[in-house]
């Protein structure tokens, strides 16, 4: 089971917390506990010079004597143990320490075989240090509980353990606190999102002191939103248009299919019937051709087959080949001295194809001439298309490379709202811009601009 943003976050910190605390806390522990052991060390060490002064400087007193004079001048430590040791040779003692001091053998060794040296027994703490008096070796021995040390370490377990256990507590409630304040704006997002459908694309909101990456996340659904509004409209708009221009067509067919079969008709008149379907048969071939060359093309740049093309040579074979070349007026400017400057990387048949379909728009609105003037200075080649027609208002501009759009006065000329769309679509996947400058009453401008 996968964890939530909010209690992944909580399990994050709430463990990053207890992780850096352990670490601090075991870290504090021990060196607040060695150097305790250590100034304890230090004071035996002291003690252990004293009751060598006593044992040995002072022989001469007896054991009660000794004792008095140390009670009273010298503040003996918690639960102290003195012993006094002579050496039999330099690694072996008279007495057996073994059997007034617990330690281990490796202590044992350490103590005979050092100057000095500290050690631990179970409860207690050691220390023992070697001395030469008159002529012979001895070995004081000082034992000593640490009292105030383990009262302090006992102290700190439990203000270390109760720190850590609020710690814990407090980190996770702001955690959660926090981790809710940035969860709850993606929550409103997902739910706002959850709710929307074809019929209730409304823009998404969120509180305007949420944090700058859910502004961003929820401008960036807008977005989105904002393009299958469009894509929603389009898909409506295109099938409306489909049904229209394929129900003409077949209605017409129909029609004169039917007058032909309600009683017996002359040769003449079955072959005008059939002549009629046939034209309208060609005209859904048309259109569906265009469709088909629609799809195909999508946004598939693998469709697209880049050749070096010199962009005159194009623009002459489009101007010759074209069935109403009389009426073109075509125009090159600014040529470059270098052949070199005319080549442009394009798929020649589906960019002659997309050139052509702005002209045969162009030479459908126009009663005149087609002006074509080619710009092939260096930079961007620049091929604009300019017809005489009645021109077109601004609202109209925006719309006409949608597929089927078909403007108020250009449903009276023949076609079906494909060539733009499939034109822009192919410059796009060359990379190519398209632009439209119209005035009505002045007619329509159609500016192609494509890189070398």
């Amino acid at each position: 089971m996968r964890l939530s943003i909010k209690h992944s976050i909580l399990l994050t910190f709430s463990l990053l917390f207890a992780i850096i605390f352990l670490i601090l806390g075991y870290s504090m522990y021990s060196y607040i506990s060695n150097n305790t052991e250590q100034n304890f060390f230090e004071q035996l060490e002291k003690r252990t010079d004293i009751s060598e002064q006593f044992f040995l400087e002072l022989g001469g007193l007896d054991e009660e004597e000794q004792n008095l004079l140390k009670n009273k001048f010298i503040q003996a430590l918690p639960d102290e143990e003195e012993y006094l040791f002579e050496y039999q040779s330099d690694h072996q003692l008279k007495d057996s320490l073994k059997d007034n001091i617990s330690v281990t053998p490796e202590v044992f060794s350490k103590i005979l075989s050092q100057p000095q040296s500290s050690f631990f027994t179970e409860k207690k703490q050691g220390y023992a240090k070697k001395y030469n008096h008159a002529g012979k070796q001895f070995l004081v021995v000082v034992l000593a509980f640490d009292e105030e040390g383990h009262t302090i370490m006992n102290f700190l377990k439990r203000a270390l353990l109760i720190t850590f256990v609020l710690g814990v507590m407090i980190v996770t409630l702001l955690t959660n606190i926090l981790s809710g304040r940035i969860v709850s704006p993606i929550q409103n997002l997902a739910w706002q999102l959850e709710h929307l459908n074809e019929a209730n694309l409304a823009e998404i909101e969120i509180n305007k002191d949420t944090f700058s990456e859910i502004k961003t996340l929820k401008n960036t659904f807008n977005l989105l939103i904002a393009k299958l509004n469009k894509a929603f409209s389009i898909q409506k708009q295109f099938v409306a248009n489909a049904s229209h221009e394929l129900r003409n067509p077949l209605a017409s067919m129909l029609g004169t299919s039917e007058v032909l079969l309600t009683k017996e008709r002359t040769p003449e008149e079955l072959k005008n019937g059939l002549s009629s379907i046939m034209q309208e048969t060609a005209r859904l071939s048309n259109l569906v051709n265009g469709l088909l060359k629609l799809t195909k093309l999508g946004n598939n740049i693998s469709q697209v087959c880049l050749k070096p093309q010199r962009v005159d040579e194009i623009m002459d074979r489009i101007i010759e080949s074209h069935e109403q070349k009389e009426r073109l007026k075509y125009l090159i400017t600014d040529l470059p001295k270098n052949p070199d400057d005319l080549v442009i990387q394009v798929d020649p048949e589906l960019f002659e194809a997309a050139i052509i379909n702005v002209i045969d728009n162009a030479l459908k609105f126009s009663e005149d001439h087609v002006e074509i003037r080619l710009d092939a200075g260096s930079g961007k080649k620049k091929i604009s298309i300019k017809d005489t027609g009645q021109g077109m208002p601004p609202e109209e501009l925006e719309k006409i490379f949608d597929t089927f759009y078909r403007s108020a006065k250009s449903r009276e000329v023949k076609g079906f709202g494909i060539g733009l769309a499939l034109t822009k679509l192919i410059l796009d996947l060359h990379g190519a811009d398209i632009e439209v400058d119209s005035k009505l009453g002045e007619g329509s401008m159609f500016k192609i601009s494509i890189s070398s």
